[in-house]
């Protein structure tokens, strides 16, 4: 009997890491910053607040953990800047960006083998009346119209090629911004604004973030079958 239970046990363990190898591997990559922006026409405020954490639950959460495994990886410095200052445009593959991003993505598929890597960033905003002035904020509230914010763009690439699978699109203004419902911050002062009060604005912006990330899921489920490892 012990000697079958401890049949029965290996063959879980097998069993568990050869459903582990048949993961889809995604790797999720962050270029968006730690700081909530408070914008009104007098003065913007900076509050610390990362919201980086819960994209990674969010994929967590909504692709199945069957069949997917997901990972947060650190891009460097150097290929962050390199990346999102020079190579935006190379949606149409890593491999035909910059030696430094380029050297970056292949390291880390070799390293890890991933199938799929996800990179979030900020959206490219041009010709949006109203939204030009929130090119370099990445998530906050703007005060005086109480709309919360979020301009995260995210770009999903197939690791073996580096050939884009999927990009999200700024498509109408109201795509990433949202009026507040349940509280007006502009009848509130700048100053009596923190961490602690803002919450009903993360909220919103959680909201905003799930239905970009859902689009994305949605992508990645339909490539499924042909990352599928056999």
């Amino acid at each position: 009997m012990k000697k079958y239970g401890i049949f029965l046990f290996f063959i879980l363990v097998c069993f568990d890491s050869f459903s582990q190898n048949k993961k889809i591997k995604i790797a999720l990559v962050s270029h968006i910053d730690t700081t909530f922006t408070l914008i009104n026409e007098k003065s913007v405020k900076k509050i610390d607040i990362n919201l980086n954490y819960k994209w990674l639950e969010f994929f967590k959460t909504n692709l199945d953990s069957t069949k997917y495994n997901i990972q947060f990886e650190s891009m460097p410095e150097n290929v962050l800047d390199n990346y999102f200052l020079k190579s935006y445009m190379y949606t149409d593959g890593f491999f035909k960006a910059s030696p430094k991003l380029n050297k970056w993505f292949r390291d880390l598929n070799s390293k890890s083998d991933y199938d799929i890597i996800i990179i979030l960033g900020r959206v490219i905003l041009m010709n949006f009346t109203g939204l030009t002035d929130l090119s370099n904020y990445s998530y906050g509230l703007m005060q005086e119209n109480n709309l919360a914010f979020s301009l995260n763009r995210i770009l999903t690439y197939k690791a073996s090629n580096g050939i884009i699978l999927h990009e999200t699109k700024l498509n109408d203004y109201y795509d990433y911004i949202r009026r507040l419902k349940t509280v007006d911050f502009s009848k509130i002062t700048t100053d009596n604004l923190d961490i602690n009060n803002i919450v009903p604005a993360i909220n919103v912006i959680d909201s905003i973030n799930n239905g970009i990330g859902s689009k994305v899921c949605r992508k990645i489920e339909s490539h499924f079958k042909s990352f599928h490892k056999k």
